[in-house]
């Protein structure tokens, strides 16, 4: 199979995939010219031209498939999607072609370590490297093989239309085409077998009505070949690689899917390891690394600090990455003559960079009080100070008017709102909203209201009767009446957070309802529906305050909310 060379895309014959043989020009009666000749896709060769068995000579040679060249660009060119598909599918039989048999026997497959992240160097992080993860592409070949040709398409493919758009709902165009470059550079590397292992759980889901997976499934068997590979990177090279990052990430997502059965602590400890040791993490301005730095380095940074943050908001922990997002994101000054650049959370998952800083500023607080509470050393009013800090700075770098009570009134918004819910009404599972941008904001404006619901219940002791708080829970009920309810399996903190503190009959049962119409069994949706539920039945028999993480560790829930 052969690409398009863009030097003379016009001009030249193409030799494509997806062309009908019947429909295909003889060699010998094209004449391209040299620099307009097509090339053969993952190789760059030039395609000879020249059919021997139904395949070209160059083709044949490579051992890849070859379906076929004609005169205009075929129609899967234009799906970018389809593109990556078709490129890492080639680059996979290239690889395997060119591995000995011995290399191609699989290994136990090993399990993840979760002890303290040793100082080792943050190697592959910059761009200057020969490739992203192709360093580690090549040791770990000897460890593992790939999907198999037929299900890897199908699997592929079923990802970025149906699992990405899930895992990653708000992501920007650049996101998605990260990811999928990311898939066509190392097609035998752990982020495609990542990638896959979700594809397969979803669908496995979708038809069984369970996330009850068996230990033997497809979707198993893949997540250990991933598993393989981020262990063997690990151990040959003493550090993990931009793409072992972004295919641990996917572990997580993996995890979250089947609603945190799975450990997603330990693939979180890989992303956290790779980030703990980066230049980034290392240096005290960040701004003035970041214009060297990849999209793979861009996205893993930004979903590892997303999570690891989120991670401690429900276990109560101290974020890892608290001085790296004040670095970033505080007053932290772009590098003398440099370019504006800067990690956007927005584009990613559709919360804004400051609003960021302020969870990870508040599970600071939280923890700090914790620690001192449990010292019988806590000063209420160390602790509200700084809470007012930190709302002071939250709602100084609030661009845009906050979406609060006057929400509805406004009938400029509620057109805009009203337009975009129609449209993404249309798309399937809500899918990414690059091509919804007036519906950014109103996202933005949920974590914001979050974050500030967040702060008052570590200041407020989780009383549901403080007026800020019933404010700021008003405010999400509001925000969220003009979203698209597919978006709620996003929102699972907004939602678990304000549901828990709402006193009010008529905000549970909205909160309840936007979680009954999300599908049970696929993520944390029925785990936050218990976690609210009793919450609800303990303050009402109890009449106390009652902490929703405390109920949710009863539960025996181990719950990532991102």
């Amino acid at each position: 199979m052969s690409f398009f060379n863009p030097s003379n895309e016009e001009t030249s014959q193409q030799h494509a995939a997806g062309t009908s043989t019947s429909s295909t020009q003889s060699p010998t009666e094209e004449t391209p010219n040299t620099s307009g000749r097509p090339v053969v896709l993952g190789e760059r060769q030039k395609c000879d031209l020249e059919r021997v068995n139904g395949s070209c000579k160059t083709c044949s040679r490579l051992q890849i498939d070859c379906l076929g060249w004609g005169e205009k660009r075929p129609d899967w060119m234009r799906d970018t999607t389809q593109v990556a598909i078709r490129k890492a599918q080639l680059r996979s039989q290239m690889h395997r072609s060119r591995q000995p048999p011995a290399a191609q026997a699989t290994t136990p497959p090993p399990v993840l370590s979760s002890g303290a992240a040793p100082n080792l160097p943050g190697g592959g992080f910059y761009d200057l490297t020969p490739g992203e993860g192709e360093i580690g592409s090549t040791s770990m070949a000897a460890s593992s093989s790939t999907v198999g040709e037929n299900s890897y398409e199908g699997l592929i493919l079923f990802y970025f239309q149906n699992v990405v758009s899930y895992e990653f709902r708000f992501a920007s165009e650049h996101v998605l085409q990260t990811l999928q470059h990311a898939v066509i550079r190392n097609s035998h590397g752990p982020v495609p077998n990542a990638m896959c292992a979700s594809a397969s759980l979803l669908q496995y889901i979708i038809t069984s009505g369970t996330n009850s997976v068996p230990p033997n499934s497809l979707s198993f068997t893949i997540f250990q070949k991933a598993v393989t590979q981020l262990k063997h990177s690990k151990d040959t090279q003493g550090w993990y690689f931009n793409t072992d990052a972004m295919a641990a990430i996917e572990l997580v997502k993996f995890a979250q899917m089947r609603g945190s059965i799975d450990d997603w602590r330990l693939p979180l400890d890989v992303c956290c390891h790779w980030l703990h040791n980066s230049p980034l993490n290392k240096q005290a301005n960040p701004m003035s690394v970041l214009p060297h730095m990849s999209d793979v380095a861009r996205f893993s940074t930004e979903a590892t600090i997303w999570m690891e943050t989120f991670a401690c908001i429900t276990t109560g922990r101290r974020p890892l990455f608290l001085t790296l997002c004040r670095n970033m994101w505080g007053n932290a000054e772009p590098t003398p003559g440099g370019p504006a650049v800067e990690l956007s959370m927005s584009g990613l998952m559709g919360c804004s960079n400051q609003v960021m800083l302020a969870f990870a500023e508040i599970a600071g607080l939280a923890a700090w009080k914790e620690e001192k509470r449990r010292a019988d050393s806590l000063s209420v009013r160390r602790l509200v100070e700084a809470g007012r800090v930190i709302e002071t700075a939250l709602r100084a770098t609030r661009t845009h008017a906050s979406l609060s009570d006057d929400v509805a009134k406004n009938a400029n918004i509620a057109a805009q709102l009203s337009n975009t819910q129609s449209t993404l009404a249309q798309t399937s599972r809500g899918g990414p909203l690059d091509a919804n941008q007036s519906l950014v904001p109103f996202i933005e404006g949920v974590f914001f209201n979050t974050a500030l619901l967040y702060l008052q219940t570590i200041l407020n002791d989780n009383s549901p009767g403080v007026p800020y708080v019933q404010s700021a829970v008003r405010s999400l009920v509001q925000i969220l009446n003009w979203i698209p309810t597919p978006a709620d399996a996003s929102l699972l903190l907004p939602i678990c957070l304000a549901g828990c503190m709402t006193d009010d009959a008529t905000e549970r049962n909205f909160f309840s309802r936007r979680l009954q119409n999300q599908n049970q069994h696929i993520g944390n949706v029925a785990h936050v529906r218990l976690v609210m539920e009793s919450v609800w039945q303990r303050r009402d028999t109890l009449r106390v305050n009652v902490d929703w993480r405390d109920v949710m560790q009863e539960l025996g829930f181990k719950l990532l909310l991102a």
